[in-house]
């Protein structure tokens, strides 16, 4: 082989490693990508599930005092009608 046939050899073999180094890198920064997009996934999904928890029992919660408002009232107004009763019969 000629110097000049094997220089253009070495040269295109030299090309095909650099590209294939590119490509390597491009991989590993694509990979890390991917890996930190699939963990912010994760973090936001549990921090919604996390929103959705306190959610239920703040609701459950504010039932609970609707629950218990309205008993009050109930009583309230039993007694307001028993006073309202007793100043009738007078």
């Amino acid at each position: 082989m000629s110097d000049a046939l094997e220089m253009l050899i070495r040269r295109e073999d030299y090309n095909r490693l650099a590209r294939l180094r590119e490509i390597a890198n491009e991989l590993k920064r694509l990979e890390l990508v991917k890996h930190n997009s699939l963990e912010k996934l994760l973090h936001e999904y549990r921090q919604a599930k996390a929103a959705n928890r306190r959610m239920a029992d703040w609701a459950h919660a504010v039932e609970g005092d609707y629950d218990e408002a309205g008993q009050d009232i109930k009583l309230l107004k039993g007694e307001a009608l028993v006073i309202m009763r007793g100043l009738a019969d007078e």
